[in-house]
């Protein structure tokens, strides 16, 4: 599950373009129902409690950008319903995204 986000995040970086159709099929793979819904906690370097986005957030993120760059709108309005359903503590944003 980490090496095909990791992947993702290679792919978005390394091309000029947004390389929706590559993203879409790697995040394909992850199975959206098995990915925790448990925002990410751990103390920085500076000593701070931080939090950061679940895997299932993530995976809502990245899907919904996809499809909206392909120009699938109407799956990409649903699985955005259904991350709003979902998820309870949205990060970076997303629940402003996803609305």
């Amino acid at each position: 599950m980490k090496t095909i986000f990791r992947v993702i995040d290679y792919i978005i970086k390394s091309r000029a373009s947004y390389p929706a159709n590559d993203i879409i099929n790697w995040v394909d793979k992850l199975d959206m129902n098995g990915l925790s819904q448990e925002p990410f906690t751990f103390i920085g370097d500076d000593q701070k409690h931080r939090e950061i986005q679940s895997d299932q957030e993530k995976w809502f993120a990245i899907k919904t950008k996809a499809l909206e760059k392909n120009g699938v709108y109407e799956e990409c309005i649903e699985l955005c319903e259904k991350a709003l359903l979902n998820i309870s503590k949205f990060h970076y944003s997303n629940d402003i995204w996803f609305k």
